[in-house]
Order: structure tokens, then C-alpha cells, then sequence
């Protein structure tokens, strides 16, 4: 009874301690000016739309939405159905299109979504501890990742839901894979092949985190040699062929597709730059990732270099670690090859940072109790530094300089008028609003912001990213100007403007300036022709496939937890 009152008031305080920091974010709103929050609600308002399709017609004239795993954008979109409901209950604001009530429900539900991620990391990280110190280290480490850095900063400035979403799972996974090793239950080999599984239909991205994680899991396991060497190689094996039979199975829509698309024109990204040269990328990407934390790497080296217990968390830690600095060696080229061009490296730093946590908990188990009842005079300075690091990275999409608020009403009712269904648009310096109006409206725009997606040739080598935010590139925003007779071309007759650089590109492609409205500039193609929507079949073999499995999976990996903890 008393070990369960104990439990109780851990796993209490793991929600609590998970929860304070977040509450503040949400509330503050930080979610909403990150990099891919929109991204993610665009897809989720793709699944609430058309379920049973993979296509998707109103970015790049039309993409395969299974170029990217599911479930985390189908789950925003099943909790969004009935938010939206409810609001319609309580109030009916004729001034707020349909549109705008997708999306205001949608970016709640992703809140939610995110916030129940976040909630159960803790955990994850408190089970994952567990495989390298003691249990009250590893409820200390479930702390530790409660306040990481590069936690806050991949959720509330990133907007990274399905990486989030992704990492809790795999280190649930690794967890009871360990378990699986050790002691050779099946029950617990199948939970840990089911939730990698989720994390498969979650994330593509983050399944690069299992060699590194999976390695030092199975060379910890075999380090404490409680059964023998055959039967632990014999579990390995069994382990590694049905997560890679699984994966491959669960995901095979995803593989399918990325087979048949070549690499694009890399795209710049501050996360590969040489951080000893590039000043603000080393502030974006290396410094808001670990925070004090960095302070814990000599002594976590010397103790891996001492003793066995931390030496694969170690090896696999500074292996991501030095993968993180992006450009600053030529170790993701030489890993990864030309796929380095296209990764973003700053998820490296996050699940380096996340490593971290058994070793800072069995150091802050440490410091807690103290040395003969005295506790160390650094542990308060280091755990407010800690707290700052947090906030500060959590917030940096609020206080980052970006476009002003643009209101959508006006401009949603300006192009859903009957006159002006027929043609696309384009935005020019919305930045993350962008995703926001496609939503809202349908016209469609030859641009986007899920640039590995898209299908026009002219796109996928231009080397640029969203077209709306060339103006922030290298190029500024005469980058634009190859593209926008492709634009008139495809049916693009209005040029929506929150940014004066396009004036003179505008004016260069032929495009006449008729008004402004909300902030925004509106300008006509008077050449262009309406555009003809490249409708395709809804039922397919892998629409009916990313409708059915990813949320299956889910549903009986949780069943299986459930059953197996009563």
C-alpha cells in the first residue's frame, strides 16, 4: 500500500511538473506563431475533409498526403469534430466563416494533442531512465525532461508535433524492448514492436533515432549478462526482424511514394550551417537545445570512460550530438550522403538532449539528497537557469521577429466569391499564415509550406522553399520571378502581398495592383486562365490503408499496454 501511495504521488508529480511550464506556453499562445504548427493543421484539415483520400489539391495544384505518416494530423483531426460541435452550440458568430471555425477547432485540437504528448514524455523518459540507473534516478529523469530545452523549443517554437508525438512512443518502445531482452516475455516484445509501430505511422523522420537508442538498449542489456549470450542474440534478432516486418508494413504507403521522388534541389537551412561561423544559427539551434545541460557533458564523458553502466547511452548521445552541429562536421555526410542536404539536423540536438536525461537524474537524485545532509550550493542557480533556458526557448516564437497579424475574414469572403472560385491564388510574406488561408478558403495555391511534398518540376529544383517566404532568403524576393508565369499559367490570377520587396517583382511579371484589404495588397493577372482541378480517385489501396491502419495501431498498442498493466 505504501509503495503505491509512493507511485500515486510520482506519477502525480510527473504530470505536474510536465504540465507547468506547457500551461504557460499554450496560454501565451506560442504555438501559433511556430515554424509547423500550420503545416500539421493543414494536413489535419485534409484528413477531417476527405478521410478516405490521399490527395490533396490545394497546394502545388496537388500532392500526395502520403508523403508523410498520419497519425498525429488524424488524431488533431478526430478531436477537433467534436470541439467544433460544441462551439457551435455555444455560440453562432455569423461573422466567422466555416472556414474559420475548421481552423479555430483544428488549432485547438492540436493544442490538445500536443499538450497530452507532452504530458506523458515524463513517463517515456522515466521508463526509458529506468534501463541505466535505479527507479528513484529514473523518476528523477522523468523530471529532467520535463524542463529540456530543446523539448520546449522542438514544441512551442517548431511546432513539431509528430516529432514530439514520435519520441515519446520510441522511448516507450526501447523501454519494454529492454524488458523483452532481458527476461524474454513476449507480452512485453509485442507492446514494444506495437508502439514502434505508431511511431512509424507518427513521424518517418525520427525512426533515425532508433539505431542509436536501439543500440545502447540492446548493448545494455546484453552488459548485465542475466541469461546468456545466445538467448540474448536470439531475442535481438527476433526483435530487429519483426520491428523492420512491422515498419515496413505498417508504413508501406509512405515508402512507396518516397521511392518514386527522387531528392529535391536541397533547400537552405540554418541547421546545417557551420555553427562556429554562423552566429545565429548556433543562437536558433545549439544554445535553446541543451541550455545548462551542456554543463553535465565533460562529467557524463568521464563517468561512460569509468564505469559501464552509461557507456552506450554515451556513445549513442555523442554520436547524435556531433550529428546536431549540422555543417559543423562532415558527419551527417558521411552517414547520410546526399539525404544530409535535405534533413534538418536540429532533431539530432533534440534527441541528444533527451539522452541526456538518465544521467542528469541520477545527478540531481544526487545533489537533492546532498553530502552529509548539505546539498551543493549550485543546484538552485542551476535548476532557475534551467527554468530560464525553458521559458525562453519555448517563447522565442513569440518574441522572434515575423509578419504582422493579418485578419482572414475579408480576404476569405474576397475569394470565395463565385467569380474567383475558378482561380488559385498566391501569398507573398504571410510567412506561417500562409497554411492558415488555406484552410480557410479553396482555391488553391501553386505554393505551400510542405515543400518535400510537392510535385511541380519547377518547384522541386528551384532550391527555394515557400515562394510567400522567398523574401527571407538569399535570393529576397526577386527569387520569385522565374516562377510567376508558372503561376499565371496554372491559373494563379490573384497575388495576395503583405510584404513592399515584391512590388517591383509584381510589376516585372505583368501583374496590375487593384486594392488593398485588411493590410493586404491585392493584385490581378488579367492573363490568367481558370484552372482545372486534377481530381483523383479517393478510394485507393493506400488511402484505404492510411485510413484504416495508423489509427488501428494505435488503438492496439494502447489496448495491449492497458491489458498487460492490469
Amino acid at each position: 500500500m505504501k509503495d503505491a501511495r509512493r507511485h500515486a504521488f510520482t506519477s502525480r508529480h510527473l504530470i505536474l511538473a510536465a504540465l507547468a511550464l506547457n500551461l504557460l506556453f499554450a496560454c501565451l499562445g506560442a504555438h501559433r506563431d511556430a515554424y509547423d504548427t500550420g503545416v500539421h493543421i493543414f494536413l489535419a484539415d485534409h484528413y477531417r475533409r476527405s478521410w478516405w483520400n490521399v490527395w490533396e489539391t490545394r497546394w502545388y495544384t496537388g500532392f500526395s498526403t502520403a508523403s508523410y505518416p498520419p497519425l498525429a494530423q488524424q488524431l488533431v483531426a478526430i478531436v477537433s469534430w467534436p470541439i467544433e460541435e460544441l462551439r457551435q452550440l455555444g455560440t453562432n458568430n455569423e461573422e466567422i466563416s466555416i472556414g474559420e471555425q475548421h481552423y479555430d477547432a483544428e488549432e485547438t485540437a492540436f493544442l490538445i494533442v500536443l499538450m497530452a504528448a507532452l504530458a506523458t514524455l515524463p513517463f517515456a523518459a522515466r521508463d526509458f531512465s529506468r534501463v541505466f540507473v535505479g527507479s528513484r534516478a529514473a523518476i528523477a529523469g522523468g523530471l529532467c525532461a520535463c524542463f529540456v530545452p530543446a523539448i520546449a523549443l522542438s514544441s512551442w517554437s517548431f511546432g513539431q508535433l509528430p516529432t514530439i508525438c514520435a519520441l515519446v512512443l520510441i522511448l516507450f518502445s526501447t523501454a519494454r524492448a529492454y524488458l523483452f531482452l532481458r527476461k524474454g516475455c513476449m507480452r512485453v516484445g509485442c507492446e514494444s514492436v506495437a508502439w514502434l509501430a505508431v511511431a512509424a505511422v507518427t513521424h518517418h523522420g525520427s525512426l533515425l533515432l532508433l539505431p542509436w537508442i536501439g543500440g545502447a538498449v540492446i548493448w545494455r542489456a546484453a552488459a548485465l549478462r542475466t541469461e546468456s549470450y545466445p538467448k540474448i542474440l536470439t531475442r535481438v534478432l527476433i526483435w530487429m526482424v519483426t520491428c523492420c516486418a512491422i515498419v515496413s508494413t505498417v508504413s508501406w504507403p509512405f515508402i512507396v511514394w518516397w521511392l518514386k521522388h527522387p531528392l529535391q534541389t536541397p533547400i537552405d537551412h540554418p541547421s546545417r550551417h557551420d555553427f562556429l561561423v554562423d552566429g545565429a544559427a548556433r543562437s536558433l539551434f545549439f544554445w535553446p537545445m541543451y541550455g545548462p545541460l551542456i554543463l553535465l557533458v565533460p562529467a557524463f564523458l568521464v563517468s561512460a570512460i569509468r564505469g559501464t553502466r552509461f557507456r552506450p547511452l554515451a556513445i549513442s548521445f555523442f554520436a547524435l550530438f556531433l550529428l546536431g552541429l549540422g555543417g559543423t562536421t562532415r558527419l551527417p555526410w558521411w552517414l547520410f550522403g546526399p539525404s544530409a542536404d535535405w534533413l534538418t539536423h536540429d532533431r539530432f540536438a533534440l534527441w541528444a538532449a533527451v539522452l541526456l536525461t538518465p544521467y542528469a537524474g541520477a545527478v540531481a537524485l544526487r545533489a537533492v539528497r546532498g553530502k552529509d545532509g548539505v546539498r551543493p550550493r549550485w543546484l538552485v542557480p542551476f535548476a532557475a537557469a534551467m527554468v530560464v533556458t525553458v521559458i525562453w526557448a519555448g517563447s522565442s516564437s513569440i518574441i522572434r521577429q515575423k509578419p504582422a497579424a493579418i485578419s482572414m475574414t475579408a480576404i476569405a469572403r474576397y475569394l470565395a466569391q463565385p467569380s474567383r472560385m475558378s482561380y488559385r491564388f498566391l501569398t507573398l510574406g504571410f510567412g506561417e499564415q500562409m497554411s492558415k488561408l488555406s484552410v480557410i478558403v479553396d482555391n488553391g495555391s501553386i505554393d505551400g509550406n510542405y515543400h518535400t511534398a510537392r510535385e511541380l518540376r519547377a518547384l522541386r529544383t528551384s532550391g527555394l522553399g515557400s515562394l510567400d517566404g522567398a523574401v527571407w532568403s538569399q535570393r529576397g524576393a526577386q527569387g520569385v520571378l522565374p516562377y510567376l508565369d508558372l503561376a499565371r499559367d496554372l491559373g494563379t490570377r490573384w497575388a495576395l502581398v503583405a510584404h513592399p520587396a515584391y512590388h517591383t517583382v509584381l510589376v516585372a511579371g505583368g501583374w496590375i495592383y487593384r486594392s488593398k484589404l485588411s493590410g493586404v495588397e491585392i493584385w490581378e493577372h488579367p492573363l490568367a486562365k481558370p484552372f482545372l482541378s486534377d481530381c483523383r480517385p479517393s478510394l485507393t489501396a493506400e488511402s484505404i490503408w492510411w485510413g484504416i491502419v495508423p489509427i488501428s495501431s494505435f488503438i492496439f498498442a494502447l489496448g495491449i499496454t492497458i491489458r498487460r498493466s492490469q
